[in-house]
């Protein structure tokens, strides 16, 4: 599958379109960039959430995969970078339990891009409320 340059399309599109008229396509274009970016976990990326994760028993891997609720995060040229997971608190409220981003990519704005996909994601679920939550001493509490 052939990768797309997002950013590029963008410019692309301020030179055709034009000022006036170019946020409608650029905010397609962002959505189709978080959504190649922002991936649901599938089977296939069983073992690198087993290698990677050590804050969830493993056993419970595969039914947050098939649950829908652990998000990949990829570089355009598909190579895992983090994951997103998360759970309910009460049984009703969907809850971030860990986000993780390779040392590399931390401070470019992909946490930050993942947590409002998520939010975005639950919104469209019908929540009204998510929740989160950071030890004192992480530096990416200031991200959202």
């Amino acid at each position: 599958m052939k990768s797309i340059d997002f950013v590029k399309l963008k410019k692309d599109l301020l030179n055709i379109v034009g000022p006036s008229g170019i946020w409608p396509l650029i905010s397609a274009v962002d959505t189709a960039s978080e959504s190649r970016l922002i991936e649901y976990a599938k089977e296939s990326d069983y073992e690198y959430i087993v290698k990677n994760d050590r804050h969830i028993l493993e056993s419970l891997i595969i039914t947050k995969i098939m649950g829908k609720e652990i998000y990949i995060l990829r570089t355009q040229q598909n190579t895992n970078i983090g994951w997103m997971r998360y759970g309910y608190f009460w049984d009703n409220t969907p809850f971030m339990n860990m986000i993780w981003l390779d040392e590399q990519y931390r401070g470019k704005g992909i946490g930050k891009q993942a947590a409002l996909f998520w939010e975005k994601q639950m919104k469209q679920m019908g929540s009204k409320l998510v929740m989160t939550s950071s030890l004192a001493n992480e530096t990416s509490t200031a991200f959202l």
